[in-house]
């Protein structure tokens, strides 16, 4: 038996011919899309970087402790910055030695210093329940320089009992203090200390 195979030729209207490019053009377009969604994938990455600085430099501090002198009863003593002690002690001294902060910083940088002065010395070691001699500060009972200085040396004179602005030239300062010390008749030999506190904080350069 033989089979036939007949074949029908429709040709395309221009319809049709429409219909045939738009879907091609559909066909495109999906491939375009797919394309370009394809090469978005995996195809950024991101990452941190920290930007770092430092605004100056922590203040040090280091107190050394005064000492000054053998002081006599009835007798009421000045003792300067510089450590010049008005009249001389018991032992004859003219000088004695301030209480001391050297101030360590940002070069360039005014600082602020305030400072807790104790209202009297006591005996037996601070809060020993000994007997006390009245302390008291005066208009140039302090003094800055940049570095530590003795009798004679030039500085900066301050009044302890308000604050004071002072500068760290070449990075460094140096406070000392002094005060008036009126030791009362009949005060008994002992040792008498007192706590002198300085409180230090930029203000700028």
């Amino acid at each position: 038996m033989k089979f036939t195979q007949i074949i029908h030729y429709v040709p395309l209207t221009t319809k049709g011919s429409t219909s045939m490019k738009t879907f091609l053009s559909l066909v495109a377009l999906t491939v375009l899309v797919s394309a370009f969604a394809f090469a978005q994938v995996g195809g950024g990455a991101s990452a941190v970087a920290l930007g770092i600085f430092t605004v100056g430099t922590a203040l040090e501090i280091s107190p050394s402790d005064g000492d000054f002198g053998d002081l006599a009863p009835g007798t009421t003593y000045q003792i300067a910055a510089d450590g010049s002690l008005t009249p001389p002690d018991a032992g004859g001294n003219t000088e004695a030695v301030p209480v001391l902060w050297e101030i360590a910083g940002q070069p360039g940088a005014s600082v602020l210093i305030t400072f807790s002065l104790p209202p009297f010395f006591e005996g037996g070691g601070a809060g020993g329940g000994g007997a006390r001699v009245p302390y008291s500060a005066g208009v140039q009972s302090g003094g800055w320089s940049d570095a530590a200085f003795a009798v004679g040396d030039p500085y900066n004179p301050i009044d302890p009992r308000v604050p004071n602005t002072i500068f760290l030239i070449a990075g460094g300062a140096a406070v000392q203090v002094g005060g008036v010390i009126a030791v009362p008749n009949g005060t008994p030999d002992d040792d008498y200390e007192a706590q002198f506190i300085l409180t230090a904080a930029y203000t700028g350069l």
